[in-house]
């Protein structure tokens, strides 16, 4: 299915911040980053300015050497690895360039390493976010914390809902909202709840949605519903959001979804 609009952050191109629900998770898992070091903004010509000591600080924090995280970054800014895996960590795009077997090993011991106790960490902080969950709010949904990472996207399943928390004068959501119908003729054992957010009146409701061409044959079986959001989305999480928000229903667990997570789904 071809993307129609580019997504950014989390909810849909709108800062939706995953740190104000789990704790500065970054790129899908926990990293521990001394906060006078980046890891992320050097180019080799500015890590070879750093002093000695910074260097092994910036590498000791992906497991690599000062030397392997130099030409990680070489890799970056001369190969195509630049633009094949600008979203993986230093430790798996040398695995990736490894030049024998041996090397590649090592590189994957670190990696597989690194990915162990990302999920022991995710599973102990979804432990204790269920439970203060349940603390705090036994009788209501839970949303849970959401995944980054490819391996942690979930799949669309047989009686899903997506739940899409919108206003009518935003563009960029009403784009949205049709790769949402084209995903759920796709997928027609998924339901898709509209939530129109704020008080615009039935006239201005009227005409938006005969603009947005809402499949009438799913509108009429039910299969997409819409409907005033009436301080849902609020109650939901506990603190105001911009919109657009999407969220996926599965077995009364709700979850934020992510844009990445919405882009794999559409491009399936």
């Amino acid at each position: 299915m071809k993307q129609i609009v580019k997504m950014t952050a989390l909810g849909l191109g709108v800062a939706l911040s995953v740190q104000a629900m789990a704790a500065d998770i970054a790129r899908g898992g926990y990293q521990t980053v001394n906060p006078q070091v980046s890891t992320v903004t050097y180019s080799d010509t500015a890590f070879d300015q750093l002093s000695a000591d910074q260097q092994q600080q910036i590498a000791q924090v992906w497991g690599v050497t000062d030397k392997e995280y130099a030409h990680y970054l070489w890799l970056m800014q001369n190969t195509p690895s630049g633009r094949w895996y600008k979203n993986l960590d230093p430790d798996e795009v040398l695995m990736l360039n490894a030049n024998n077997d041996q090397e590649r090993m090592k590189y994957a011991l670190i990696v597989v390493k690194e990915t162990h106790d990302r999920g022991e960490h995710e599973l102990a902080a979804q432990k204790a976010y269920d439970q203060a969950w349940q603390t705090l709010y036994p009788n209501q949904p839970r949303i849970m914390i959401p995944g980054q990472t490819p391996q942690s996207f979930k799949e669309l399943k047989a009686g899903d809902t997506l739940l899409f928390f919108t206003k009518i004068n935003d563009d960029s959501s009403n784009a949205t909202l049709q790769q949402l119908f084209d995903l759920i003729v796709h997928h027609s054992d998924v339901r898709l709840q509209i939530f129109i957010v704020g008080d615009p009146g039935s006239k201005a409701i009227e005409t938006w949605a005969n603009q947005q061409k809402i499949p009438t044959d799913l509108y009429q079986a039910g299969v997409i519903k819409m409907q005033m959001d009436k301080g849902y989305l609020s109650k939901l999480t506990q603190s105001p959001l911009p919109t657009p928000v999407l969220m996926l229903n599965h077995d009364q667990d709700l979850t934020l979804v992510s844009a990445d997570e919405f882009n794999h789904w559409i491009d399936e």
